[in-house]
């Protein structure tokens, strides 16, 4: 598996919210099923149309970042996408073991989630401890920055 199809594949597994069918018999039905793990039984999945989804997505992610999309930018795309999955599952756990705390957890990312909010955050919560910066000169996520580019 190439670095973008990694990419793809950490996609689908933090965003698809779709049943799965399992069935590769059911391969290409438009019953709005995903059939991803269907595909993942076959030599040609990444040729399959859903895997072919996941592909653009990755491609669109990769892009998003400012990264170009070779092995070297692909490569930085996984890494961040891999602090998502990372952070995701602390809030995962938080919201499992502590579900009280689930209208707190969805205030903090609705207001991270806001650009101006967001850019407030960061550029308080720079740790000193960390050699990755969080935000580039103008007090903002870059990526690129984010990686040591």
């Amino acid at each position: 598996m190439d670095r973008l199809q990694q990419v793809g594949s950490l996609l689908h597994i933090l965003i698809c919210g779709q049943e799965h069918d399992m069935n590769p018999e059911n391969i290409g039905m438009e019953d709005r099923k995903c059939h991803y793990y269907a595909e993942e039984q076959l030599s040609s999945c990444w040729e399959e149309p859903d895997h072919q989804k996941w592909i653009v997505m990755a491609e669109d992610f990769v892009k998003s970042c400012g990264l170009e999309n070779t092995e070297d930018g692909t490569g930085k795309a996984m890494i961040l996408l891999e602090d998502v999955r990372d952070a995701c599952k602390k809030i995962a756990f938080l919201a499992l073991n502590c579900p009280l705390t689930v209208p707190y957890i969805t205030a903090i990312l609705g207001t991270v989630m806001k650009p101006s909010t967001a850019k407030k955050k960061l550029s308080t919560t720079t740790s000193a401890s960390s050699s990755r910066p969080t935000t580039s000169s103008s007090g903002f996520f870059n990526p690129k920055e984010f990686l040591g580019d």
